[in-house]
């Protein structure tokens, strides 16, 4: 199982990294737009050969004749009561005509959005621009033998914030240089390694590196932690917007908007082409 999770961590951070090869001298608006397109696009394809356009057109209609026979025959009990069974018959049958899609597409895009919030979700921390680091134990007897250190990239600026009844400890960490860094963890005779990224330009930053398969699959950048005391080891690097054509905002809002209006062009210029493709 642990296998299969490294595996799959790997394939899909292979995938971003992939993606972001031609799309690096772009700005994150514009390498955001463009994977959001391309998103919105492989999903007009899976519904188009997993799903049933025909029985979602049907119910759609159906729902919205049901909806104004409600409005129409308001003063008859009976008939509103009817019409709303069928509403909600048709609105199951509208779920079910995109359950295929969905089963297809849900779990690989909740991956890749992992990764991406690493990009877009977060930024490095700054030369002089300082991050706490938390280190979770799985007992509370491990904290009184715990040590943070940290190479000429970084500083350790304070000792140890214990919190022995949450089996955490903190310290605060300053970024010195810029750069991919270390910072090593000795837990007894155990040591762990952290990643620490320090500079301006845009990186996908690794925020936990984990011991259990669920959070090591929602933090997948670096690789799980070895058996032992620690659950995981956090840096809480500071979360940022991304800007597109003059606004910013969270870089879900942009993939949403940007898939369902890049999916209507698509569908559009494709169908304009060889219509009926889409």
């Amino acid at each position: 199982m642990d296998a299969l999770i490294n595996g799959v961590g790997s394939l899909f951070g292979a995938l971003f990294d992939g993606l972001m090869v031609p799309l690096s001298a772009l700005s994150l608006g514009w390498s955001l737009a463009i994977i959001s397109t391309l998103m919105g696009a492989v999903m007009l394809v899976v519904f188009k050969y997993t799903g049933d356009p025909d029985l979602l057109y049907t119910s759609i209609k159906r729902m919205q004749a049901y909806m104004m026979e409600m409005r129409l025959f308001d003063r008859e009990p009976k008939l509103v009561f009817k019409a709303m069974g069928n509403l909600f018959w048709w609105n199951f049958k509208s779920i079910i005509a995109l359950l295929g899609p969905m089963l297809w597409v849900t779990v690989p895009m909740l991956l890749l959005f992992f990764q991406m919030e690493h990009y877009y979700g977060m930024r490095p921390i700054e030369p002089g621009e300082s991050a706490i680091v938390t280190v979770k134990f799985n007992s509370p007897d491990d904290i009184d033998a715990v040590k943070l250190e940290s190479g000429s990239g970084a500083q350790v600026e304070t000792d140890a914030v214990l919190s022995r009844g949450r089996a955490m400890a903190s310290w605060r960490v300053q970024g010195v240089e810029e750069g991919h860094h270390t910072l090593l963890l000795t837990v007894g005779e155990q040591s762990y390694e952290k990643s620490l990224d320090v500079g301006t330009e845009r990186v996908r930053v690794s925020k936990r590196r984990a011991l259990a398969g669920p959070d090591a699959l929602v933090y997948p950048v670096e690789p799980r932690l070895e058996a032992g005391p620690v659950a995981w080891i956090d840096i809480r690097y500071p979360t940022t917007d991304t800007p597109w054509l003059g606004t910013e905002m969270h870089w879900l809002l942009w993939l949403v908007i940007v898939s369902l209006v890049g999916a209507l062009v698509v569908r559009w210029v494709v169908n304009l082409w060889r219509p009926h493709t889409l």
